[in-house]
């Protein structure tokens, strides 16, 4: 086992690589399943135990990394870290393996070789622990190789290798020192995993980088529902602040408390729901406060929070950052109790008075309140025929609705908050609300992109019920990203994998368990099954008894009747013998006759069966 190294260096180094690479990737739960494998592949080792290598155990490994390395997406300006730290993981799995079968396939050059390749992919953001680790796994290298001329050469290869990257760093090769580019990478990093423009106090461009950057396509909810959600609110406003274009939400909440439970989510409810089952919303992305829930829902399950506010304007907030998924119950069409009165809702800006009484004149409305459907539509035809709907334009310095009418350009924000005044102007109470709309359709579920980051309005008709109002022309609401089909491929199965787990870890078989458990708990707690029980234990017993008695007396039967046929035996016995002269006297016993017989042939038959009655009388029977 020299020459191809001892298992003790073999040890150090790859114990070295993974903790440079769990230092370098933060992946824990790998790092503590390749740290238990190398601990008892050793042993095995120590024992003598090493396993046949077989090629079809390497090909198979490639598969999960491979679904690893095709589910996550680039950084958008340079390369992700697990461009590099997927390979590592399999490489370090490819040293385990062979190191496992050393002797007997495998080979502890490959190790090594697996080990380092390790290494040099880990430090692709190097770091001091990284550093150390590679130091242990070099001396414990040129330990085991430490002949003079291989402890010279493995010495100079390092200490090249060395120098080459100290020259690369210095360099600036990849240009990471750079303070700018770092800048911008964390930036890049913070827009890629936070959604951007749904708090307290919103801008009228708050989340237009959710739909005019390069995450545009990024996939921000699945919505597990047979019903499809065609708005998903996160916030809906109440005052706007004119010249600033910011628009503010109510103070006005309640705290709702648990209420049902959804496995360990627990629900919070303002209405009764339409439907009991709940729906499942997966999050990609970190949200500040907000849980996306379709207009009217009637209630939000989530975890770990006892209590939850619910604002006037319908909507749920948490008091930290949103969680990574939650529930919701679809709502009965219900008229808003939360808030106290309507002239909240009916707050128009004075300095936007003239222009909202040009905009009646142009469009034509009417003030009357029994012209609301024709004035939605006059509304939107308006929209439709005469403004453009454009991502991006200068801004000028009067307050950006007037800038918006007057140029007849802008995107959902702009519609949604100026029709939103333009009802309130009418009479109509009206408020603006922001999140996402138009979902993409899956297979059994719903999704919703950055780009699908919308605003709409949400008015009460004449019957109190609050309904919704998207006056975005329809050209906006069609323009759909075309994706190939292999992100579609790797979309579905990240949905499938998410939904697995989900269903797995928290799903709702966990409830049924949980009842099932509490009627069982019930059941063996009742007087009616403590008396079936004790019917049960007496009748077993009974059962057992009776069983007994039967099975003694089919005993004794055989024994009387296996006596009854030995005695037929002698008397037989006797009889013959008699006639042939040979009479057994009075209280001789058969054992004594038989040997006052003498073994003739015609006597042999008879003193067999005298043998064969001395043999089995007393026997146990």
């Amino acid at each position: 086992m020299k020459k191809n190294g001892s298992n003790e260096a073999a040890l150090v180094i790859l114990v070295a690589a993974i903790f440079a690479l769990w230092s370098a990737s933060q992946t824990m739960q790998l790092a503590v399943l390749s740290l238990l494998f190398c601990l008892w592949t050793y042993r095995r080792l120590r024992l003598g135990k090493a396993v046949k290598l077989r090629r079809i155990w390497l090909y198979l490994g490639m598969i999960p990394f491979a679904i690893w390395f095709a589910a996550f997406r680039s950084t958008p300006g340079g390369f992700s870290p697990l461009f590099f730290y997927i390979p590592a993981w399999y490489f370090l799995y490819l040293a385990l393996v062979e190191w496992l079968c050393v002797g007997r396939g495998g080979r502890m050059v490959f190790v090594w070789f697996d080990a380092f390749v390790v290494f040099t992919l880990s430090s692709f953001e190097a770091s001091a622990a990284i550093g150390v680790a590679f130091g242990v796994a070099t001396l414990a290298l040129l330990w085991d190789v430490r002949s003079k001329k291989n402890f010279a050469l493995w010495l100079l290869f390092w200490i090249g290798f060395f120098l080459l990257l100290l020259a690369a760093k210095n360099l600036n090769l990849d240009k990471r020192s750079d303070y700018a580019t770092r800048a911008a990478r964390y930036e890049n990093d913070y827009h890629k995993r936070t959604l951007m423009g749904f708090s307290s106090v919103g801008a009228l461009t708050a989340f237009s980088k959710n739909y005019s950057g390069e995450f545009e396509d990024d996939v921000v909810f699945r919505v597990y529902s047979k019903r499809m959600p065609l708005f998903l609110k996160g916030i809906a406003y109440e005052r706007y602040l004119p010249k600033v274009g910011l628009w503010k939400q109510s103070k006005q909440h309640r705290f709702l408390q648990t209420g049902r439970f959804v496995g360990d989510y627990g629900g919070f409810e303002v209405r009764e729901p339409f439907d009991s089952t709940a729906v499942w919303v997966q999050s990609n992305l970190f949200v500040e406060k907000a849980l996306f829930a379709p207009p009217g829902a009637a209630g939000v399950a989530l975890k770990n929070i006892d209590s939850l506010p619910h604002f006037a304007g319908d909507f749920f907030q948490t008091p930290e950052r949103s969680p990574r998924n939650w529930y919701y119950w679809d709502g009965i069409r219900t008229r808003d109790t939360l808030t106290q009165n309507d002239s909240a809702w009916l707050q128009v800006p004075n300095s936007l008075l003239p222009l909202l009484d040009s905009a009646v004149l142009q469009m034509e409305l009417s003030l009357s309140k029994d012209s609301l459907k024709s004035n939605l539509k006059k509304i939107r035809t308006y929209f439709d025929e005469n403004f453009k709907y454009q991502l991006s334009f200068e801004r000028s310095e009067e307050d950006p609705l007037e800038d918006f009418y007057r140029k007849r350009r802008g995107f959902c924000s702009y519609f949604a908050s100026f029709s939103t005044l333009l009802l309130r102007h009418l009479g109509i109470p009206a408020r603006y609300a922001s999140g996402f709309a138009y979902p993409e359709i899956g297979e059994g579920y719903w999704i919703f992109r950055r780009r699908t980051a919308h605003g709409w309005v949400e008015f009460l008709d004449a019957d109190g019920y609050w309904n919704t109002f998207d006056p975005t022309p329809v050209s906006a609401r069609l323009q759909n990203g075309e994706h190939s089909r292999f992100e579609r491929l790797s979309e579905r199965l990240r949905s499938m994998l998410s939904l697995a787990w989900h269903e797995l870890t928290e799903g709702r078989w966990r409830t049924s368990l949980d009842s099932f458990t509490n009627w069982m708990s019930n059941v063996f707690e009742s007087l009616t099954f403590k008396l079936f029980l004790g019917v049960l234990l007496i009748g077993s017993l009974a059962w057992w008894v009776v069983r007994c008695i039967r099975i003694r007396q089919k005993e004794r039967e055989n024994v009387s009747k296996r006596i009854l046929e030995l005695r037929q035996m002698l008397e037989k016995a006797e009889s013959k013998l008699s006639g042939m002269g040979y009479v057994r006297n009075q209280g001789e016993t058969a054992w004594s006759f038989l040997q006052r017989i003498p073994s003739t042939p015609k006597t042999e038959p008879f003193r067999q069966m005298l043998v064969s009655y001395c043999l089995n009388r007393w026997r146990s029977l």
